[in-house]
């Protein structure tokens, strides 16, 4: 008898390689290329043969994936809704490889096996697009928030995310043009750090809602807060770090962010 499956073709399939890993229907390999789209075999090995650059291939692969929608907020999203995010056990911030988007825009990502989320496009039919850039604006300008109507907690999150963000890169630049000292700028920071309790609350407030109360877990702030008698919980990341999200605001660290 004929061994059929000694010459069986191997399966070939887009997989998409992430920090010198991947995985393919349950079949878990290592890598060492760099995080991109791959063209890979499955046989009796796993064989890597290239990156996968064709937009209609990926396009292809990535329209078969779970889907959902997201505000950009630098490499991760906030998710349009909460709830769905939760239930499929994402944070309201969450990382998004291969990210093409400017801060602001509302996009699709998929979720590949592993629960990584992919890059796959801006929904520019999105009934959210030009809200979220609104409220991209106002934070930017340091504007209040008002009850426009359409306007979700997902995206009062958001708000009050670019507007401690905002803060925070304002006071780097302040700090960094100073002749000071490691000792004497550490201090600053640990006094920038000392306000976060009021800044949250102006942030808040300025959102058009309410704190009720927050608790602080090392380097996250679990957060409560109430928008027209709705208590929603949320959980912040103090990431002190100067982030670039799209502000025209120039790095502490010498670097410039886009504008």
């Amino acid at each position: 008898m004929i061994d059929l499956e000694k010459y069986s073709v191997p399966t070939r399939a887009i997989v998409p390689i992430i920090n010198g890993k991947g995985v393919y229907r349950g079949r878990k390999f290592a890598s060492s290329r760099a995080d991109d789209l791959y063209w890979c075999r499955f046989g009796d090995e796993v064989t890597i043969d290239y990156p996968s650059t064709s937009p209609i291939d990926n396009d292809k692969m990535l329209s078969e994936l779970p889907m959902f929608r997201g505000i950009v907020y630098g490499n991760s999203i906030i998710p349009l809704n909460f709830g769905s995010a939760k239930f499929l056990g994402y944070e309201e911030s969450t990382y998004v490889n291969f990210m093409n988007a400017e801060l602001g825009m509302v996009i699709i990502v998929r979720r590949w096996e592993d629960g990584s989320l992919l890059f796959h496009r801006v929904d520019m039919s999105s009934k959210h697009q030009l809200m979220c850039i609104g409220v991209k604006g106002k934070a930017e300008k340091g504007e209040l928030l008002d009850d426009t109507k359409g306007i979700t907690p997902e995206m009062r999150y958001f708000y009050v995310m670019l507007i401690l963000d905002k803060q925070r890169i304002e006071k780097w630049e302040e700090i960094a043009k100073l002749e000071l000292s490691k000792k004497e700028k550490e201090k600053r920071i640990a006094e920038f750090k000392a306000t976060f309790a009021g800044r949250l609350q102006e942030a808040v407030t300025n959102a058009g809602s309410k704190l009720v109360l927050f608790n602080v877990r090392g380097n996250k702030i679990d957060v409560k807060w109430i928008m027209r008698g709705e208590i929603f919980s949320s959980v912040i990341r103090q990431d002190l770090r100067v982030l670039e999200l799209g502000f025209c605001a120039e790095s502490a660290f010498g670097g410039s962010s886009r504008c």
